[in-house]
């Protein structure tokens, strides 16, 4: 159960280290879809102690950090930000072979000038989660997330849709999985634009679907998560199709646990993203493309059973064929957490 918990704080760290960092409305939607804490769950608990009844994990974090490029152009403004998170998993045995999982994280940032970017997120989901043979699960499910700005109307949005995935496990530590997603978006005070560039008195709305597949293990004592995410977005945005797109993410995380009081933390992914219709602005005859890196580490340092302080940093380097969308930026936090 220790290491079971030591995962699931590690995992939060990059969650925390990550989720500040934004740009256009679809950079924010990616970074509050792609990283999910539900989706590092622990092998030993899922397929070998099925014994217990109800099982349930909690985490509570605040921290203080610095964006030094918040809108993520190159002018590159930064900000100080506070961040408190929450989140709640909670499953309850139906019968020897199905499960029910609630869901529930709760983000809040703060950034002290550029206010316009602070919000708020309230991530619910709940799904079945089955096992039709002894290492092998199921899970379907609906998930709703609901994303408000304190200054910014304009840029709420909710998102809803359905998801399912199988893993299959290969023995305590190691597993392959595979997983769909739909999700619509709902920018509920932002009018979309025709294909003269002029707003009309229509909201805009998204559809996008997530194909996603990875392998989770471990090499000794080292944790090792790869995961590649393939997603299209058809917006109803008719200007050039702006929000229209296709991309293709891989991650790769890892976690070494020191001692038994610290832990080092590392990751690494690549992102192409082609746009349909967007061309760049320096020739209207070429269409976009973005490359986007990234790299994070971090550290975790336990103080008492349930409490530990964290340090991380986060670097992003976008490529773009639109030198307006070129730009480099990092985040770096510190902060205390609470887990059981």
């Amino acid at each position: 159960m220790r290491n079971i918990k030591r995962l699931f704080i590690v995992f939060l760290l990059l969650v925390s280290a990550l989720k500040p960092v934004f740009a256009d409305d679809q950079d924010i939607a990616d970074k509050y879809k792609d990283y999910k804490v539900a989706e590092i769950e622990s092998s030993s608990k899922n397929i070998y102690n099925l014994e217990e009844n109800f099982t349930y994990h909690f985490y509570a974090g605040a921290q203080e950090g610095y964006d030094n490029n918040v809108f993520l152009d190159p002018s590159r403004k930064g900000d100080v930000f506070d961040q408190a998170i929450a989140d709640i998993v909670a499953c309850y045995r139906l019968t020897d072979k199905v499960d029910i999982k609630a869901h529930y994280d709760f983000t809040s940032i703060t950034y002290h000038e550029f206010t316009t970017l602070s919000l708020i997120e309230n991530d619910i989901s709940a799904s079945l989660e089955y096992y039709p043979r002894k290492r092998v699960k199921v899970e379907m499910g609906y998930d709703v997330d609901f994303i408000d700005y304190f200054k910014n109307k304009s840029g709420d949005f909710t998102t809803n849709g359905p998801f399912a995935g199988i893993k299959y496990y290969i023995d305590k530590n190691t597993y392959v999985g595979a997983a769909y997603q739909y999700y619509f978006y709902d920018y509920k005070h932002r009018d979309i634009r025709n294909v003269s560039n002029n707003k009309i008195d229509t909201t805009r709305e998204d559809h996008r679907n997530n194909v996603a597949g990875e392998v989770v293990t471990h090499l000794g004592k080292v944790f090792v998560k790869l995961k590649n995410i393939y997603y299209f977005n058809d917006s109803n945005d008719e200007y050039m199709d702006y929000y229209d797109y296709q991309a293709n993410r891989v991650n790769l995380y890892t976690a070494y646990p020191v001692t038994s009081k610290l832990s080092i933390l590392l990751s690494g992914g690549y992102q192409y993203k082609d746009f349909k219709s967007r061309t760049i602005t320096t020739d209207s005859g070429k269409k976009e493309h973005d490359n986007l890196m990234t790299l994070g580490t971090g550290i975790n340092y336990t103080l008492l059973s349930a409490f530990y302080i964290s340090a991380n940093y986060t670097y992003r380097q976008n490529y773009s064929n639109d030198p307006l969308q070129d730009y480099s930026g990092s985040v770096s936090t510190v902060g205390i957490n609470y887990f059981f």
